[in-house]
């Protein structure tokens, strides 16, 4: 059902099953998570899961697919919004915060995915920490980053996760706009860029 009064959006099974699946894999890992319980949660039979996916693992698959695009298309775009290596940068370290607190399932499930599988298909699949890299090796031959590509990668991705973590067991809150444009502004010097006008329209 669509926000607006009197009308409605249909949600497939496979959109609902996707969906299910999603917030249990990053709720409790690949593992933790069986087709049965992806089941109970859309309501549905485990054989009507099989009418969509072969096995668990094609639903991981097909999400880590989502996922990867959905975040991809939004640093590209954010990227290409800049005006100069600087500025796109800062989009992009603003792009990646707001990504993990808007759909925090998604983010969660990318790191659980980086930690916990590996798939043949991962060295063809254009994740979004290549998109950075790919940002970062063209600032620091253009000398407008300080440190190497590798650690500014590690820099910028390692506190945003660490970030989000804090947030998840209550050490920090989310909604301070303060903090969160420090955040912000110590990647940003971290990585060796100085006097920059840091925004501070994060999307909390």
């Amino acid at each position: 059902m669509s926000g607006k009064a009197g009308t409605y959006r249909y949600v497939s099974t496979k959109e609902r099953i996707d969906m299910a699946a999603l917030h249990l894999f990053a709720e409790r890992g690949f593992k933790g998570t069986t087709i049965k319980d992806i089941a109970k949660v859309v309501g549905i039979t485990e054989g009507a899961i099989y009418r969509h996916y072969k096995s668990k693992e094609e639903i991981v698959e097909n999400l880590i697919d989502r996922v990867i695009k959905d975040l991809g298309k939004r640093l590209s775009d954010a990227v290409a919004k800049g005006k100069n290596l600087t500025e796109k940068i800062k989009l992009a370290v603003d792009t990646l915060i707001t990504y993990a607190f808007e759909k925090p399932d998604c983010f969660r499930y990318l790191n659980i995915y980086h930690l916990f599988k590996k798939s043949p298909k991962d060295k063809d699949r254009r994740f979004p920490g290549k998109i950075l890299m790919g940002l970062f090796k063209e600032a620091y031959r253009a000398g407008v980053i300080a440190v190497k590509p590798e650690l500014a990668l590690c820099i910028t991705v390692g506190t945003v996760e660490r970030l989000f973590i804090f947030n998840e067991i209550g050490l920090i809150s989310k909604g301070d706009r303060s903090f969160m444009g420090e955040v912000e502004d110590s990647i940003l010097r971290a990585i060796g860029i100085k006097n920059g006008v840091i925004s501070k329209n994060i999307a909390l």
